[in-house]
């Protein structure tokens, strides 16, 4: 068999569903009741960062999955935005901030209880340094 050398340029790195209960909306029951958020989070790395991660599976320049849900969980919910284009935006920029090494991100956030007759309300978006 021959052997194939493999080159990757960008890894993606993501938490797929994550709930967050929390305020979040413009109407005056969405100030008062908290209601589900669920969030995808991809991330988006040099591979070069990883490449010696891989080879002796460390976990350095990769963001820590567990601590990132949990800071992105805790600043929505102290916020209580009242846009998902805000509760984006802001989140895309906190994540930034958190882990430089990262090259963007994009988060697609869903209300699932917003409207009665569909399945969700949801924002998708990606942010890129500067």
């Amino acid at each position: 068999m021959n052997s194939i050398k493999l080159e990757s340029k960008t890894t993606f790195i993501g938490i797929k569903r994550l709930k967050v209960r929390c305020i979040v909306g413009l109407l005056p029951f969405e100030r008062v009741v908290p209601q589900t958020l669920i969030l995808n989070i991809q991330l988006c790395i040099n591979s070069a960062l990883i490449q010696n991660e891989r080879k002796k599976d460390l976990l350095i320049n990769s963001p820590n999955y567990f601590l990132l849900s949990e800071v992105v969980s805790k600043f929505i919910i102290c916020e209580q935005f009242r846009t998902l284009e805000t509760l984006i935006h802001d989140t895309a920029k906190l994540i930034l901030q958190e882990y430089p090494q990262l090259q963007k991100v994009q988060i697609d956030a869903r209300k699932p209880d917003a409207i009665p007759q569909a399945e969700a309300s949801y924002l998708i978006e990606e942010f890129s340094r500067n």
